[in-house]
């Protein structure tokens, strides 16, 4: 106060740290997404129905080739894997906020031969060199939305930094474990 001292009573109430909100901004057409966050309730049409009810989702896919279609009531989608990225169309800018458990950076993510799609569980960009330094043995490709892509043999990487809710593309020699290394 002017010329005193007021004192101001505060009370401070701490939350449980496991519990995390993530957002996942969506650009208007295919986006490849994940979460470092364990949903409650992981049916697909739970999780993306803020999204669906914005009349902004066209199309969902995971790396299965299984998809929800909500404009004709279709999903074979069994649930969100947080170890999975997912391919999503919607139809304008929007954003999705999930609140669930936090998924440590650390938390290994089993992958399988062939193609895949993964998440990315750090909560701080890392350059793909770095964080798929764990797999490189075995790592033929590994793709993000933007068409950018890391090819180990041949050294060559234009992906940059991997970033919290993206989603991304490895093609595999032999079935790994990933560990992103941060």
């Amino acid at each position: 106060g002017i010329g005193g001292l007021d004192e101001v009573p505060v009370t401070l109430t701490t939350v449980d740290e496991a519990v995390a909100v993530r957002t996942l901004a969506f650009t208007i057409g295919w986006n490849m997404v994940s979460l470092n966050v364990v949903p409650p309730n992981d049916s697909i049409r739970v999780v993306m129905r803020p999204v669906v009810e914005a009349g902004n989702l066209i199309i969902m896919k995971d790396g299965q080739g299984r998809f929800y279609l909500p404009a004709h009531d279709f999903n074979n989608i069994p649930g969100w894997n947080v170890a999975d990225g997912y391919q999503v169309k919607v139809a304008e800018d929007c954003n999705l906020v999930v609140r669930g458990e936090a998924v440590a950076a650390d938390t290994p993510i089993d992958l399988v031969e062939g193609w895949q799609l993964v998440a990315y569980y750090p909560r701080v960009p890392v350059d793909a060199v770095v964080a798929f330094s764990g797999i490189v043995e075995d790592l033929i490709i590994a793709k993000d939305n933007g068409g950018h892509f890391y090819v180990p043999r041949l050294g060559f990487s234009n992906m940059g930094n991997l970033r919290e809710g993206q989603g991304y593309q490895l093609k595999l020699t032999q079935a790994r474990e990933l560990i992103y290394v941060l």
